[in-house]
């Protein structure tokens, strides 16, 4: 089943601490403070596809430009609508009007995808996308660009407010939840510090989806929502993907252990061809040069040991049983050359 995927968010002049990093002045779980969102320069360089802003793309490619500028373009058009902000506040007492603060949206940004097993219909939903834009926010949409080098085809949008207007005209949660808390304000003459203003938020946010999706998604067999995943608390979601993370290293090791491990095997095979020989008179050639002999035998216990130890430690049967067979030959050979091999012991299994 292909599900629509429709995702906004906004973004401040300066990235957010979280609460808790501002309350307790550190990570509550470990480590330095922890971003509790990206800056707009930060969201607009990820587009923009500048390298050390998208680490998650392993072979970053200059995006391709649908409609109006670059997403780092629009970075003076933001300072140009905060100075319209700061003019529209003056006053006889400030002719300044008040600085815009930095901890206030300023930009939205959105990303628009498609299921990549169908993307011979990716131009058509990516144009008729575009159009729905256009129509919704009109000059407020600055920016349309198209990436190329993820599996899932894209696009991101960059909206931002006229001088005229505040941000609530370019994100539909922000503006239910701005409108709740005047309405609170006017009917209790407080702030709303214990309403649950979020539940706002989302309710508009999932209206905008609804919208989208009998809009546009629904024209191009995409469904509404797909499967629902469990919601867990963040630190079990944390705890679950080191879980996670723990088990694909031990599955890089043991992968990296069988490797290692046949290499391994393969050189020894030709120490143990060279010690054994095709019949027994090497050995009665190697009494004439005993240092090079008993550096080859060490040599050769030194890589049989270390195979022992890589089999011993695998979960892999075949690993494991090539490892003893080795240790095998080894054995047979200083128990035959032991009156030569001097000083030379049998590996212990």
């Amino acid at each position: 089943m292909k599900v629509q995927f429709l995702h906004v968010d906004y973004a401040k002049r300066v990235r957010e601490r979280s609460s808790a990093n501002r309350r307790n002045g550190a990570d509550p779980n470990g480590g330095t403070f922890r971003s509790a969102g990206w800056s707009a320069a930060d969201l607009l360089a990820e587009a923009e596809r500048i390298p050390e802003h998208c680490p998650h793309v392993c072979n970053p490619q200059p995006p391709i430009v649908l409609h109006g500028v670059t997403p780092m373009a629009v970075l003076p058009i933001i300072g140009e609508w905060v100075q319209a902000q700061q003019k529209a506040s003056a006053t006889s007492e400030r002719p300044r009007g008040r600085r815009y603060p930095k901890n206030r949206p300023v930009v939205a940004v959105g990303v628009i995808s498609y299921p990549q097993d169908a993307r011979e219909q990716w131009p058509s939903y990516r144009d008729a996308c575009i159009e729905w834009l256009r129509r919704r926010y009109d000059d407020r949409l600055r920016s349309v660009v198209e990436h190329v080098d993820e599996a899932h085809p894209h696009i991101h949008y960059v909206l931002v407010p006229l001088e005229n207007e505040g941000f609530e005209a370019v994100h539909e949660g922000y503006a239910a939840q701005l409108r709740r808390r005047r309405e609170f304000f006017a009917e209790t003459g407080t702030r709303g510090k214990g309403e649950r203003l979020g539940t706002y938020r989302v309710a508009a946010m999932r209206a905008l989806q609804d919208t989208f999706h009998l809009e546009v998604a629904m024209h191009f067999n995409l469904a509404r929502t797909g499967p629902k995943r469990v919601r867990t608390s963040y630190g079990e979601a944390k705890r679950r993907r080191l879980q996670e993370q723990e088990a694909e290293q031990i599955s890089l090791e043991e992968w990296l252990g069988e490797q290692q491990a046949q290499k391994k095997a393969e050189e020894v095979a030709q120490l143990l061809a060279q010690l054994s020989g095709d019949d027994n008179e090497n050995i009665d050639e190697w009494r004439e040069e005993e240092a090079c002999r008993l550096a080859l035998w060490e040599l050769t216990k030194d890589a049989v040991n270390t195979v022992w130890k890589i089999g011993r430690a695998s979960d892999v049967p075949a690993v494991k049983g090539a490892a003893q067979i080795l240790v095998q030959r080894f054995n047979a050979l200083v128990e035959r050359g032991r009156p030569v091999a001097g000083r030379m012991r049998r590996i212990r299994t």
